[in-house]
Formats: structure tokens, sequence, C-alpha cells
């Protein structure tokens, strides 16, 4: 299940809870329980990436700056078959129908929600911005 407090921008998904302030330290507690990639390590930017969450459900990717969380997209996990690198619409639906349960697409007072699909690496998710 994905939750997100409206009000402080806590996201809880599966067991994992994430919150605004999240910074790079914090990916150590989650790695025990988690299979947590490194995506991309470079001087400002940092990233990971998991790919197994609540039974394969969800996956996140997690992207941080200056160690700070910047962004988190959350997309569909392990448990569905949809196609790797192509966009079905039944994964746009499936995606649209989580951002409705979490209160649509909106613009918070600590970031915002978007619908984000990425024709080049074929994928949909939801896109929770704590870095504006």
């Amino acid at each position: 299940m994905l939750t997100l407090n409206k009000e402080n921008g806590e996201v809880n998904i599966g067991d994992i809870v994430i919150y605004p302030t999240f910074n790079v330290s914090n990916i150590e507690c989650l790695k025990e329980k988690y299979t947590v990639l490194l995506s991309v390590k470079n001087a400002e930017y940092i990233s990971f990436i998991i790919r197994d969450i609540n039974d394969g459900e969800y996956s996140m990717y997690l992207q941080f700056r200056n160690e700070k969380l910047w962004w988190i997209s959350i997309g569909l996990g392990i448990k569905y078959s949809f196609p790797a690198f192509v966009i079905t619409e039944e994964e746009k639906i499936a995606i649209k129908n989580v951002i409705a349960t979490i209160g649509g697409e909106n613009t918070y007072s600590w970031g915002d929600v978007l619908f984000n699909e990425d024709p080049k690496g074929g994928s949909v998710s939801i896109i929770i911005n704590y870095g504006n």
C-alpha cells in the first residue's frame, strides 16, 4: 500500500517511510531489509533503486542532491508483467489510479506530486519532488 501525508510529504510504501528530510545516511536502514542498488554517483548526485517493495507491488528510485533527498520515483514493481522499456496503456492507467488514491497530481508546501511518462526509458511513474 502507498500513502502520502499531504501536510508533511511523508510517503509510506509498504513498510518504508520516506520524508522530505530523508538523507543518504538513511539508506543504510533500508539495506537491512531490501536490496538497495546504487544507480548513479557523482560529485553532487547519488541515486538508489529498490525494485521489490511490498511483495513486488512497487519499485522506487531515490535521487539525492548534496546528500539530501531531491525526489523519488515510484513505479509498479516486479510482480507485474509489463514489458520492459515499453509503455502500455494498462500501465499508465494503473499508475494514474495510484496517484488518484494519494490525492492526485498536486503542489504542496513541501513539494510536488506528478505523473511521469518517460518515452525514452519506456516507463511511467509517480514523481514526488522535494527539491522545490
